[in-house]
């Protein structure tokens, strides 16, 4: 066997590979058994990779556009975006189809040089792969890890060396043993395809394609049907039409049991084979014949047609017109028709229970249990974990139309941007499915609230934004900035200032919305504003006041509790939100989650205005706070703040520690160091109760949400001390585990994610 020499640049052969068919100027694909596993390989290679010059300007383009296809980008799409940047790329399930057209484009126009890929993309592209690196042969399934099929291996291989790109091409298997290689040779080079079955033997695909058949007058007696069958590959396969026929006639009876299929035989009797809750072998074979012989004809019922034409198991709609039987006699929730599509086997995979959150799972299920449109399964059989499952999976669509985003979605359910459009697109088809069952079985009610709910599923918004979301440009986003500035119907659309709707949804969308509620507008007036996030143009005026700072503008804004912010040119962020009350803020997200008591001490990482440390001694006057702050500017606007009236006489204090950098009371103590962070963290001392970890986003100032800077604050934290911060990012969690910190969910305030609370152990 010839071989192929390659350079060991790297421990991994994957790389190597890689690298080798980059230096020989091809394009490769790299396929791995899971969606991680292609995402690792990617950025592995990512790191050995120095893209041409002449392609970082499109790369970047690129990569901008993947990180860009959602709204708030995830860990996933950063990811994504990161590897882009140097011409290699990811390709899974888990990407939604505007990154995965991004990666196929780039590849295709061989400015993205290797993909590593799950073998979903080994069927149906065609692309200018000269190799294909096989980073895994096995697969973990319901026995474990077990070898993948040949058909597949030759699938995959036979992606390297297209015709239309390539004279010939180079499939590479990776192996770890001599044993391992001797095993891919006899399986896979010299082994034999495996014989391929019809999916018709598959229950729920025979009878659906057997209603739709008698729906269609394809075919109308059991002659007819048993004719048809007879020519399809599964009878070729199953050689045993006497078996097939058994089958096929059990399957017509449920059918019919489930009123989608009457019978009348030729002398006009209506047939009750179906409706018998069990018919033995012998009575079975005497039916068939009793058939043949008195010609019973079959035909749809109009339940029956509408499930054939909208093309879902027969079995799924049954159980639907069961579940609705029930939601028309009882007290209905959105969770439960959520719940209820979610047992569908449309939407398998369902979102799997782990062990560690069954207990949480049976929580929620105690606040929705009432509103359960079918029985709960005893726990002791074996349809329970199916669904328990089913729960979780609609707790996913629960979450998602209370407008939790996809970066929350993917933290909590694990469950990528590209599952979520799968699924969510599954769940609209089974509500649509839904409302044609309760339609005709007139359970007209039902019907208002499965259409409302679908709207809220394609929108994943709450049913107050419903109004608003019926406009062509307004997503939930827009309607939710909308919602909160008091502009909740159409009149208060049409009543509206198109100033203020230029500041909050940009000024084409403010037009399109004008012109759609009767308005006319003329657009040489329009402003072109800034966005300032959820307050109007009109109110940031208001209580907006510019003033420098060292040759800088330092805007003065208000916020809820009537408390000021600033926005801080540099970083281009406000010190707090802006949305909600900057004081309250502090309470709700640092002082209440480090449970702020008497003679503690407590770190306050970028003091800021020092608000943080004012909630702290609002708590509590028997105090030891060390606070950290490198922009001096912020601590001399201090002594311009003015606070609400009940907080004046705490915040004296705080302007007297920023003007001399300290505060000796009895038993308050104060110190505040000016400098970077990750300096002055070395002078602050030890043995803290309590971090507030306030410094700006991760996007603005990754510095300060760093492995190493959280090791630091773990280093000078007593054992079960509390570090809070407004920050849930997926890079600053792992980070602060990373550092050894015990992660969880902190309070949720002014936005729809939580905040984080890390706790040394």
């Amino acid at each position: 066997m010839e071989k192929l020499p390659i350079k060991q640049i790297t421990s991994d052969p994957t790389i190597n590979i890689a690298l080798d068919t980059l230096e020989k100027g091809k394009q490769a694909l790299v396929f791995a058994n899971t969606k991680r596993s292609a995402e690792k390989a990617a950025e592995d290679i990512s790191k050995k990779v120095k893209p041409p010059s002449a392609d970082i300007p499109v790369l970047e383009k690129l990569s901008e556009k993947a990180l860009k296809s959602l709204s708030r980008p995830t860990k996933q799409c950063h990811r994504l975006a990161r590897c882009i940047k140097k011409g290699i790329a990811f390709h899974h399930a888990g990407l939604i189809t505007a990154q995965r057209d991004i990666v196929e484009t780039g590849f295709k126009d061989r400015i993205i040089k290797i993909i590593c890929c799950t073998p979903t993309l080994a069927a149906g592209l065609d692309l200018p792969a000269f190799r294909t690196i096989l980073k895994d042969l096995r697969r973990f399934g319901i026995h474990g890890l077990k070898y993948i099929p040949t058909l597949e291996y030759l699938q995959m291989a036979g992606r390297a060396g297209r015709p239309r790109y390539d004279k010939w091409g180079e499939a590479i298997a990776i192996c770890k043993s001599p044993v391992e290689k001797d095993e891919i040779i006899e399986r896979y080079i010299y082994g034999k395809p495996e014989d391929i079955y019809s999916k018709l033997a598959v229950e729920p695909v025979l009878r659906t394609y057997l209603l739709s058949l008698i729906a269609g007058n394809f075919v109308r007696t059991k002659k007819q049907i048993i004719d048809f069958f007879e020519k399809t590959f599964w009878a070729y396969q199953f050689q045993d039409m006497a078996r097939l026929n058994e089958i096929i006639a059990r399957m017509l009876a449920r059918l019919e049991e489930w009123k989608f299929l009457s019978s009348l035989s030729s002398s006009g009797s209506q047939n009750n084979a179906g409706q018998q809750d069990f018919i033995s072998a012998a009575d079975l074979q005497k039916a068939v014949k009793n058939e043949e012989e008195q010609g019973i004809r079959y035909t749809a019922t109009p339940a029956g047609k509408r499930v054939a034409e909208i093309y879902i198991d027969p079995l799924t709609a049954h159980e639907i017109i069961e579940c609705l039987k029930t939601a028309i006699a009882k007290p209905i929730h959105a969770f439960s028709f959520l719940q209820m599509v979610s047992s569908a086997l449309e939407i398998r995979p369902q979102l799997k229970v782990r062990i560690k959150e069954q207990e949480e799972i049976q929580e929620e299920l105690l606040k929705y249990g009432s509103c359960l449109l079918a029985d709960e399964p005893s726990m002791f059989d074996e349809s329970y974990s199916d669904f328990l499952n089913s729960v979780k999976t609609a707790l996913f669509f629960n979450d998602w139309i209370e407008e939790k985003d996809e970066e929350f979605l993917l933290e909590k359910y694990k469950i990528t941007p590209g599952e979520i459009r799968v699924k969510l697109g599954t769940a609209d088809w089974l509500l649509y499915a839904s409302a044609e069952l309760a339609r005709l079985s007139h359970f007209q009610p039902l019907i208002k609230e499965i259409n409302k709910l679908r709207l809220r599923i394609k929108h994943g918004a709450k049913e107050e934004l419903l109004t608003l979301l019926k406009l062509k440009r307004i997503g939930r986003v827009r309607a939710r900035k909308m919602f909160n500035n008091k502009i909740k119907i159409i009149s208060d659309v049409k009543e509206a200032s198109i100033t203020t709707l230029v500041q909050l949804i940009g000024r084409a969308a403010a037009i399109s919305v004008k012109e759609q509620v009767g308005v006319h507008i003329d657009k040489e007036k329009v402003p072109k504003g800034k966005r300032v996030g959820q307050l109007s143009l009109e109110k940031y005026q208001q209580k907006t006041k510019s003033k420098k700072t060292d040759g800088k503008k330092m805007k003065q804004v208000i916020t809820r509790d009537n408390s000021i912010t600033l926005f801080n040119e540099k970083y281009q962020e406000h010190y707090h939100s802006h949305t909600v009350g900057a004081i309250e803020e502090a309470f709700v997200k640092f002082a209440k989650p480090c449970k702020v008591r008497d003679g503690i001490k407590i770190l306050d990482v970028c003091f800021g205005l020092g608000y943080n440390s004012l909630a702290a001694i609002s708590f509590s006057k028997k105090l030891e706070i060390i606070g950290l702050e490198n922009d001096k500017n912020i601590l001399e606007k201090i002594s311009e703040i003015e606070v609400p009236e009940r907080y004046k006489e705490d915040y004296k204090i705080i302007k007297q520690a920023a003007k001399v950098l300290k505060y000796d009371g009895q038993n308050l103590k104060i110190k505040i160091i000016p400098g970077d962070a990750r300096e002055t963290i070395k002078q602050a001392g030890s043995e803290f109760d309590a971090v507030f970890l306030d410094p700006f986003s991760p996007k603005r100032c990754p510095e300060l949400w760093t492995r190493e800077f959280f090791d630091d604050i773990y280093r000078i934290m007593n054992k079960g001390a509390v570090l809070a911060t407004y920050s849930c990012a997926t890079i600053v969690r792992k980070n602060l585990k990373e550092a050894g910190f015990i992660v969880k969910d902190g309070p949720i305030f002014g936005r729809k994610s939580p905040a984080t609370i890390a706790i040394k152990e």
